[in-house]
């Protein structure tokens, strides 16, 4: 239905500028029980769940492709502080945002080097 649809486009435009499911129900004429069922039902996970995979995907990216700092990666995500950022991530990930850039930094260049030399 449209109007999930534009709740869910909201999510993604969103999602890394501190969003809560709160003010995404308020564009929409449900209640929550109501906006939650069906929005799983659409799209396969909660809007909750949609907004953190959001931000952990556009985390991972951050981490794994730019040199920034871990605590500016954390402001471009949504969390206005460092251990709130690393937090969630480990949470979502199982590993610290330090540990996930460790381990998939420039991996696909490195990946490419090692296979030309």
């Amino acid at each position: 239905d449209a109007q999930l649809e534009q709740a869910h486009q909201f999510i993604v435009e969103h999602a890394c500028q501190g969003i809560t499911v709160d003010e995404v129900l308020r564009l929409l004429p449900f209640s929550l029980p109501t906006f939650h069922k069906r929005f799983a039902a659409k799209y396969g996970r909660t809007p909750g769940a949609e907004i953190r995979r959001l931000r952990t995907e556009q985390a991972r990216y951050y981490l794994q492709t730019t040199t920034l700092t871990i605590t500016r990666v954390g402001q471009l995500c949504g969390y206005d502080q460092h251990s709130k950022f690393a937090n969630f991530f480990k949470r979502e990930t199982g590993l610290t945002p330090s540990e996930y850039r460790r381990l998939t930094h420039g991996s696909k260049a490195s990946r490419l080097r090692r296979s030309r030399g």
